[in-house]
């Protein structure tokens, strides 16, 4: 499952990072750092020359990490994780393409 998808309060583990997910039909590519398809009004869209992988690492985001969904906004708002002892915000285009899986601790 994906972080939008987990559970609030339960310790996760990072199974996978994934460069290309589909949302709303569409294929988006982080190593490109855009769509393939344009929009005009798009506020979801990474600037040119982004290394997504890059990002996620300097926030503590890696595979294998334990990380905890402490809450998540509506309406396609930010996801706040707790990584250690630190917290974090990430947006839910982000978190789509963090694969996670929930373990016992």
């Amino acid at each position: 499952m994906n972080l939008i998808e987990a559970n609030q309060n339960v310790n996760l583990k990072v199974v996978k990072i994934e460069d290309v997910i589909k949302v709303h039909g569409e294929l988006w590519n982080f190593t490109k750092g855009k769509s393939h398809k344009r929009k005009k009004h798009n506020h979801y869209r990474f600037r040119r020359g982004w290394n997504f992988r890059k990002k996620l690492q300097n926030l503590g985001i890696r595979e294998g990490v334990i990380i905890k969904k402490l809450q998540q906004q509506a309406f396609k708002g930010p996801i706040i994780l707790e990584i250690g002892n630190t917290r974090v915000a990430i947006g839910c285009l982000m978190a789509a393409a963090i694969k996670v899986e929930e373990v016992d601790k």
